[in-house]
């Protein structure tokens, strides 16, 4: 009899680590990494794709490319930042970049732009006219490719959450 008990009070405690360990290991959902801070919206409104890419053929106005940041957060500021991740057959002075009212000419790869972080208030999106990317009159060009990511960043500067990226070519 003494056995049994022993027994079936090893089990309930064995059981008992097995159940506490489970909870422990379990993520909140409070603490999923896969929300998305934020949302780029296209000046039509619609969602831009992580990745995607915009094809001018022209150069000057017609090549005004007009994107937005959404916060997706209902209580957080979110400061948010736009590096040039690469290039291919440029330079970077024929490409000028907008954000926060400051628009960038000669731009450089791992350059971040603007120079300040643009806020974006909780629930809110940018102005139309607030984020911009725009290839100047270049005339007969080879293709050019500038890859830019939106990331957002902390009040220290260090890059949090996960940075969305997008292409845009010149293809005259």
């Amino acid at each position: 009899m003494i056995s049994t008990k022993f027994f079936l009070k090893k089990s309930i405690l064995v059981l008992l680590l097995f159940a506490f360990a489970f909870t422990s290991c379990t993520k909140d959902d409070d603490d999923d990494d896969t929300t998305t801070a934020f949302t780029i919206l296209k000046a039509d409104g619609s969602t831009m794709a992580n990745n995607e890419t915009f094809t001018y053929t022209t150069s000057g106005d017609t090549s005004t490319l007009k994107l937005r940041v959404k916060n997706n957060s209902t209580t957080d500021a979110l400061l948010m930042r736009i590096k040039l991740i690469s290039m291919t057959n440029a330079n970077g002075s024929f490409m000028q970049v907008c954000g926060g009212g400051v628009c960038m000419t000669n731009v450089s790869v791992n350059g971040l732009y603007p120079n300040v972080p643009i806020t974006v208030a909780s629930g809110q999106t940018t102005g139309i006219n607030n984020i911009s990317f725009h290839i100047s009159n270049m005339g007969i060009a080879p293709e050019n490719t500038y890859t830019f990511q939106f990331q957002e960043q902390d009040a220290s500067g260090a890059v949090i959450g996960t940075p969305v990226k997008f292409t845009y070519v010149y293809n005259p």
